[in-house]
């Protein structure tokens, strides 16, 4: 059993030991090791709401994005002479137009660097339907003055408003391939590659079978017809040995 002496200085002792504690960590140890995991659920918190606040904010910044994807598309919709002249890179100006309150209906447009080429929009939704490819093949075969022309048979329909325009060599034997291939590729000469789109229907008609010898790519006119005369003999089923 301890005396009275004996528990006042086991108090001074453990009131030095506190005091000493305290100087070094800057509170009692209990305290500290308290506080460290204080720390810890503190800092678990401030990484969630990081994480949380970074999600909100990437939602935020995706669902901006979208709406003004949104408005340019709608702007683009509303604007089917601007998609025309994007899709063709040509300008060009509304003649008239017979539309409704949402832009759709019929627009007459012409270009604005050749009034001679003038072409019709249909608008129905989203959905735009034109003839500008087949009236600039007409405009450039009509003032095409060249002989060959008279290879050539004119094909001219209507779907609607819109021209359906077509141009073609009948073929039947490699003379007549040769003579068609270096008249459709004089035309394309002719209307040189700013003016000349793929788009176009002027081919060689081969039983009823279509074939495009267009010199493209750098491709000269000898293979052309090589690749035309290819195509001539799956055709017609015809060896060239025998021709």
């Amino acid at each position: 059993m301890y005396n009275k002496d004996d528990w006042k200085e086991l108090e001074q002792w453990n009131a030095q030991r506190e005091e000493e504690q305290k100087r070094k960590f800057g509170e009692y140890p209990e305290g500290f090791q308290r506080n460290k995991k204080i720390d810890k659920v503190t800092k678990g918190m401030n990484i969630t709401i990081k994480v949380i606040r970074g999600i909100f904010f990437a939602v935020i910044a995706l669902a901006l994005l979208v709406y003004i994807f949104y408005v340019v598309g709608q702007k683009a919709n509303a604007d089917p002479v601007g998609k025309i002249e994007d899709l063709y890179k040509v300008q060009a100006k509304v003649i008239s137009k017979n539309v409704d309150k949402n832009g759709a209906g019929t627009y007459k447009l012409e270009l604005k660097d050749n009034e001679d080429i003038k072409f019709t929009i249909i608008k129905q939704g989203t959905l735009l339907n034109d003839d500008f490819s087949d009236n600039c093949q007409k405009y450039y075969f009509s003032v095409w003055d060249s002989s060959k022309k008279e290879l050539f048979t004119e094909n001219e329909t209507y779907n609607g408003e819109l021209l359906n325009y077509e141009t073609y060599i009948e073929i039947n034997n490699e003379d007549e391939l040769k003579e068609g291939v270096d008249a459709i590729n004089d035309f394309v000469e002719f209307c040189g590659n700013q003016n000349f789109y793929q788009t176009w229907n002027i081919y060689l008609n081969v039983k009823g079978k279509r074939i495009y010898p267009y010199m493209q790519g750098g491709v000269s006119r000898e293979e052309t017809f090589n690749q035309a005369l290819e195509k001539f003999y799956e055709i017609t089923n015809i060896n060239s040995r025998e021709i």
